[in-house]
Parts: C-alpha cells; structure tokens; sequence
C-alpha cells in the first residue's frame, strides 16, 4: 500500500472508537494513513448503486 499510487481505499466501519483507533493511535501501522472522515448512514440504495457502477469494470 505504501508503494501504490493514485489508488484510493475506503475502509468503512460501524464501531466509531475502533475505528478511530485504526487512524489516530501512534502505534497502530495505519496511523496518519490517509484523511479521516466520519460519515452517517448511507442509504442502502445509494451505496449499491454506487459500488455496483463503479465495480462494473470488474465484471
């Protein structure tokens, strides 16, 4: 992951503390990894969507 470029990860999680955790605790290896953004709830709908168009180089 250090090495890659111009990708973009998402690392979705429900379990705000632990998540935290992940991208703001010193020791963890994801520390400072990226930019942290604490999003609601994303209409079920939407996200399928979504995924389904952009995975759809995939299939």
């Amino acid at each position: 992951m250090q090495l890659q470029k111009n990708i973009n990860y998402l690392f979705p999680g429900s379990d705000e503390g632990m998540m935290t955790a992940i991208f703001e605790d010193i020791k963890s290896p994801f520390f400072h990894f990226g930019a942290l953004m604490r999003l609601g709830r994303i209409p079920y709908e939407d996200f399928h969507a979504f995924l389904y168009d952009r995975l759809a180089v995939l299939r």
